[in-house]
């Protein structure tokens, strides 16, 4: 994650307001000191939700655009899952086998893997289709190898994404999210933490 100046003042004011600082530093002015990622690894380990102290304070779109808050170079989860689209004309049906790969932020607090330390990062979510073409299908410009299931076509011009109605994506991302809350879950319990608050928060779909 990446500040800016302003926004890297704002998350020091916080942190240095917190009641609990002098657990995990030796004086408020250290604060001062921190390099950013130093301060952001503080920030979590109080519990502060970064994006919405920032937010609170920072309302240019273009200023907040500048950080790397949104995730994008660290979602906290990422999976697939697969399924088969039914496709239908003229009387005729098949089934074409199907693959959702996803990396996915939420807005509630999770357990980090990487970093073994709960965060607050803004939430995001973004997925791509890939599919199995027929034997005799069409030329394909990317492939993705998978050990198990063997080649997946990846659908490079969204096909599948624009001919699903708006309320099936939606409900997608919730899939997405439940799967992630119950993997946090499981963390959690792994690190010896209990069961976070899932709380109502920002969603986007991006393709």
């Amino acid at each position: 994650m990446k500040l800016t100046c302003k926004a890297r003042t704002v998350l020091r004011r916080t942190v240095r307001n917190h009641g609990n600082l002098l657990d995990h530093i030796e004086s408020k002015t250290a604060v001062n000191s921190l390099a950013n990622e130093d301060l952001i690894e503080l920030a979590d380990r109080l519990n502060i939700d970064i994006y919405a102290v920032i937010h609170a304070e920072i309302k240019d779109f273009a200023e907040l655009m500048k950080m790397d808050i949104v995730g994008l170079s660290e979602h906290a989860f990422t999976g697939h899952f697969d399924f088969d689209l039914t496709l239908s004309a003229f009387g005729e049906s098949d089934a074409l086998p199907c693959r959702l790969e996803y990396r996915f932020t939420p807005a509630w607090q999770f357990f980090c893997e990487r970093d073994n330390r709960l965060k607050f990062r803004w939430s995001s979510c973004t997925f791509q289709f890939l599919y199995k073409p027929p034997s005799d299908g069409e030329e394909i410009e990317t492939w993705q190898e998978d050990a198990a299931t063997g080649r997946w076509a990846v659908d490079n011009d969204n096909h599948i994404f624009s001919i699903l109605p708006g309320d099936v994506l939606f409900r997608i991302e919730d899939q997405i999210e439940e799967e992630c809350w119950e993997r946090d879950v499981q963390n959690r319990a792994d690190h010896g933490l209990p069961p976070g608050n899932r709380d109502n928060g920002q969603k986007s779909i991006e393709s």
